[in-house]
């Protein structure tokens, strides 16, 4: 059976919210997702997204892209459009290599996509496994 995205995206709620609970955070998940996917008991809200695909760019570097936008098709026209993040966090899950990433609303701004590299040079490296920063 392949895997659909809306599974892949439910699977990783549900795997960070497992995460979280084994840190000893207390998470709720919202029913309804208006861009908030999660909130811990301390009021602060994350937005999860899952990845599950690599990518290679023209100078031979692997690296997970993760989109933060949302499609709507009218009349066979699809129009990509970016919501605001409202969330305190993103949590990025990399299945691959079980990995998540934690970055701060600041660090996500109007971004549409973002591409987490295999490299140690990554910008978002520092926030690999960053789960205190929900503290």
């Amino acid at each position: 059976m392949a895997q659909n995205g809306i599974y892949i995206g439910e699977a990783g709620e549900l795997r960070v919210l497992s995460e979280l609970l084994l840190k000893g955070f207390k998470p709720s998940k919202y029913i309804v997702d208006d861009g908030i996917d999660i909130v811990l008991d301390n009021k602060k809200t994350l937005q999860v997204k899952t990845c599950n695909s690599l990518n290679r760019n023209q100078n031979n570097t692997d690296y997970y892209m993760v989109g933060l936008t949302s499609a709507i098709y009218k009349r066979g026209y699809r129009k990509v459009y970016r919501q605001k993040m409202i969330a305190d966090f993103l949590i990025i899950w990399i299945i691959p290599t079980n990995s998540f990433y934690v970055l701060p609303q600041i660090e996500v701004g109007n971004k549409v996509c973002i591409g987490i590299s295999t490299s140690k040079k990554c910008k978002y490296e520092k926030f690999r496994e960053r789960w205190e920063l929900l503290n």
